[in-house]
């Protein structure tokens, strides 16, 4: 199927051709999601925070390259992930393009380019990020502890770090004070 020319036939679909938005791949996005919730513990495939069981609507399906411009990849696994909000919308992820090494080609770019060296950040489904780094999370009553345990210095651990702003997600200290 062409995604870029897609003309939607679905009847009673309001999606003005936009095919990530029309109902006739609703029940594709629901099954990846639960698919890519399993196979990211439930969490944020960038940041690793929890995402809450009851709240599945708030639970990002993410492009990793942006769909509008690389819409030929708009279904597929390895373009997928799942985000919290934070972590997926401007000014972090949101439709920057600026993480790919291979950015000036744009909607060329090519599947056989999905390869962990093509991305400057830690790519979710070629990585594994706990390699990089793990978030550790302590919690009794209203206190918390969130710090990110440094693991396998990579110049790619530090651009994610940066990317998206891990550091304003440490909170807490272990003292009693």
């Amino acid at each position: 199927m062409n995604f870029d020319q897609y003309i939607c036939n679905y009847s009673g679909c309001r999606c003005s051709n936009q095919i990530w938005k029309c109902e006739r791949f609703k029940s594709l996005k629901i099954k990846y999601k639960e698919l890519l919730k399993v196979k990211f513990q439930n969490s944020c495939a960038y940041c690793q925070r929890a995402l809450a069981h009851d709240e599945n609507i708030i639970i990002d399906l993410e492009h990793v390259l942006p769909k509008a411009e690389y819409k030929k990849y708009i279904f597929n696994l390895t373009n997928l992930t799942i985000s919290c909000r934070r972590c997926n919308t401007a000014p972090r992820k949101g439709r920057r393009k600026d993480f790919i090494v291979n950015n000036h080609l744009g909607s060329q770019y090519s599947i056989n380019d999905f390869s962990a060296q093509n991305y400057k950040f830690i790519h979710p489904n070629l990585e594994d990020v706990t390699q990089f780094y793990e978030l550790n999370l302590l919690q009794k009553g209203r206190r918390k502890y969130l710090r990110y345990e440094l693991k396998n210095w990579h110049p790619k651990r530090e651009y994610t770090i940066e990317f998206f702003k891990l550091k304003e997600i440490e909170v807490g200290s272990l003292s009693c004070h």
